[in-house]
């Protein structure tokens, strides 16, 4: 069972932590709120602050400068007859390569755009990928330290989701609030956008519910 023992400061977005960690699996921490619901607009990009995406469907564009200071454009959206929801991308870079996260328009699943070392581009629809249903929140993505791919959002049931990519593997999926003994409890349901960062090699995932929520995955999972 993991235990995280914590000295927060918060002045903005500047968090002083003491973590003591014992295992490597999926932790949950609540705060009381401390901050206004106004903030949420801030968290559902173009949104009404419901924590819904209500923006879209808009078109993928790859803005590319060369190496002569040119610009040009590449409609990704249209290679792939794939519109997407016009929320702000997550994107990491994997190998070299880039990778794009993004709501699909028709149905809200999360959409990965891959764009190769030598500019080619594929996709995957990780929801069904998966054997998930749609999403509600704009994906998060972030690469760990033993290069393995997470992408955090939240279901349609109000459970956070993380999907899985190590180098070696595919795309799986963990229901990080069934794994944190939450099930579909309505207080802790996130609402908005997910954040997602590294402290050292552990991932830390804030989300809005009743309050501020914070995960923490030790060393990557």
């Amino acid at each position: 069972m993991l235990s995280c023992f914590h000295i927060k400061r918060v002045v903005l977005v500047v968090v002083t932590y003491l973590l003591a960690l014992s295992s490597m699996a999926w932790a949950q921490k609540c705060t009381t709120d401390p901050f206004s619901k106004q903030i949420l607009p801030l968290c559902d990009p173009g949104g009404d602050g419901d924590g819904n995406v209500t923006v879209g469907p808009e078109d993928l564009l790859d803005f590319v400068q060369s190496s002569n200071g040119s610009w040009q454009v590449v409609d990704v959206s249209a290679i792939f007859g794939v519109q997407v929801l016009g929320a702000p991308p997550s994107a990491i870079l994997v190998n070299g390569e880039y990778h794009i996260y993004v709501p699909q328009a028709a149905n809200a699943h999360i959409q990965e755009f891959i764009r190769s070392t030598s500019g080619q581009w594929s996709t995957v629809d990780l929801t069904s990928t998966t054997g998930q249903s749609s999403t509600t929140s704009v994906p998060t993505a972030i690469l760990a330290a033993n290069g393995t791919e997470h992408v955090l959002a939240t279901s349609g049931g109000g459970h956070l989701l993380d999907f899985v990519k190590s180098p070696s593997s595919g795309w799986t999926v963990t229901d990080v609030s069934v794994a944190v003994g939450l099930g579909s409890a309505p207080q802790f349901s996130p609402v908005g956008h997910v954040a997602v960062i590294l402290i050292g090699s552990d991932i830390h995932v804030y989300t809005f519910a009743s309050g501020l929520q914070e995960y923490c995955l030790p060393s990557g999972g």
